[in-house]
Order: C-alpha cells, then structure tokens, then sequence
C-alpha cells in the first residue's frame, strides 16, 4: 500500500509485480501515510488535504471522511484497531474506528510530527 504526490492509494501485489495496481482515488492533496487495518477490509490514509478517510478495500470505496483544521502529520491504529490516533498542528486526536467520532483530544505547546498510543491505551 503506497500514498504519494499523486494523490492517490495504491495496493501493489507483491506476486505480480507487473500487475497494474489496484487504486483508490480521492485525496485532494498529497497522501502522507496509509495503512490497512488488522483485517485489510480497511485503509486509512492522511493527506495534505487536511482529511482522514477510510477506504473499503472489497468496494473499493471511501467509507469514511474526516476533515480536519490542519494537516495530520501520520496515523497510527491502535493494536486492537479500534482508535487510530493523529496528531495534527499541536493536537493529538483519537477516533473510534468504527465511526470515526473523537474518543478524545489533547492539544499540546508543540507542533507534534508523530504520535502513539500506548496498547492500554491509557497514555500516549
């Protein structure tokens, strides 16, 4: 799985290199991180579009849209995948995965770049 300037996710299989990609459009601006969630039935990507999304990987659709006041700097999904995590300007947010409302937020003095979650999810 594959973000890049060209605004666009693409799933490559590493089997069949050759093989055109598979492609999920929609970012308006460059795409920062992506990731699959534990099942792959999911993606998650961040983008310079100040955006979230969530992608179904069977449809090949976004499922999900968050759009936020900054750019996120990355994404991280928790090890039970149910809150991915992003900073953002000087601002790290959790969201449900299930349907991306915010569990919680913390802004904090610094411009942040990345964030994580502990697995007991009771600090960061």
């Amino acid at each position: 799985l594959t973000g890049s300037n060209e605004k666009l996710l693409k799933v490559f299989d590493l089997n069949k290199p050759e093989q055109e990609p598979v492609v999920f459009a929609g970012h308006t601006g460059n795409v920062k991180q992506c990731l699959f969630n534990r099942d792959s039935r999911r993606i998650f990507s961040c983008s310079d579009d100040k955006t979230i999304r969530c992608w179904d990987t069977i449809s090949r659709q976004e499922i999900h849209k968050l759009e936020l006041p900054n750019a996120a700097s990355g994404l991280e999904l928790s090890q039970d995948g149910s809150v991915l995590t992003v900073p953002s300007g000087n601002k790290v947010s959790f969201y449900s995965t299930d349907d991306f409302h915010e569990l919680k937020s913390v802004v904090l003095p610094a411009t942040l770049y990345s964030a994580s979650l502990h697995p007991n999810q009771s600090v960061f």
